[in-house]
């Protein structure tokens, strides 16, 4: 293959995993409650965010065994 189409060919792949990772930024106005206050929508999405977060980071620390002890390290990591 070619240098120009490989280079296609990534920016296909990675635009298509980042879109796909995204998924739906913001409700539209159709799909939204209307039993629900703005304060109560608020306090839902923070809590998905603060739960998607908490999520991203434990991940990222098994990605890079970070939850678990070093053998330099003599101290326990909590």
């Amino acid at each position: 293959m070619t240098k120009t189409l490989k280079t296609v060919l990534a920016i296909c792949v990675l635009s298509a995993v980042s879109v796909s990772m995204t998924g739906c930024g913001t409700m539209t106005p159709e799909l939204t409650s209307s039993n629900e206050a703005a304060g109560e929508m608020h306090y839902k999405y923070s809590r998905i965010m603060d739960n998607n977060t908490r999520s991203a980071w434990n991940d990222f620390e098994r990605m890079f065994f970070l939850s678990h002890n070093m053998r330099s390290s003599p101290f326990p990591t909590p």
